[in-house]
């Protein structure tokens, strides 16, 4: 009987099939994307009144807080406030005449200094993107500010900027009196109260901090 003369399998094919599996996992997103699409789930949250999506947002709230820098935020406010965006009008839900560059996006600058020269871009060089509809719900802006009071927080020297921010966010929040701003209003029930403790005055916190507000912290 004639020998068979043994052909070398074809492994290009699984070879391919190699590569394809151990092809890398796209990188995560940057801190400033994942505000931004915190911001979305939160918006989802309200508009389909199923606040799961902003106890997701706040489950993950820590480990983001931690990769807090100047610019990070800066971009995120930038970004979800372009300039131009229409301002919520909360009495008539309609959008006023006013737009953020004079209103929540130049607040929420304010906290944070000045962006470095390097950081700067010439109107020319900015990309055209398309004109925003409405500005985010009320509940964004809160979200940001809770941002910034942890990122104040941060540093000693500007301990006296987290203060006056966690009162202008504690009468800001009153005066909504949204129920879908509760999962986010308890974290900020909690930050007032450490505010006021690394301040050194966590007995002026009494009047602020109620019982109530710290259950869902």
């Amino acid at each position: 009987m004639a020998d068979v003369e043994m052909k070398p399998a074809d492994t290009t094919q699984d070879k391919s099939e190699d590569k394809k599996d151990t092809k890398e996992p796209p990188p995560p997103p940057t801190p400033a994307a994942e505000i931004k699409s915190n911001i979305t789930l939160i918006e989802k949250a309200v508009w389909s009144l199923e606040p799961r999506f902003t106890h997701r947002v706040l489950r993950s709230f820590t480990a983001l807080r931690k990769k807090l820098d100047d610019a990070v935020l800066r971009e995120a406010i930038q970004e979800i406030y372009p300039a131009g965006t229409p301002v919520y009008n909360h009495s008539s839900l309609h959008t006023s005449n006013m737009d953020v560059d004079s209103s929540v996006r130049a607040s929420l600058l304010s906290w944070l200094p000045e962006a470095p020269t390097k950081e700067t871009m010439d109107v020319d060089d900015v990309p055209a993107t398309k004109p925003p509809t409405s500005d985010p719900v009320p509940e964004a802006q809160i979200y940001l500010q809770l941002l910034l009071i942890h990122h104040l927080l941060a540093k000693s020297e500007t301990y006296p900027k987290a203060m006056v921010l966690v009162k202008e966010t504690i009468a800001k929040m009153q005066a909504l009196n949204r129920r879908s701003m509760d999962p986010i209003a308890a974290k900020v029930w909690y930050v007032v109260e450490r505010t006021y403790e690394l301040a050194g005055d966590l007995a002026e916190a009494r009047p602020y901090v109620q019982p109530q507000n710290l259950l869902a912290t």
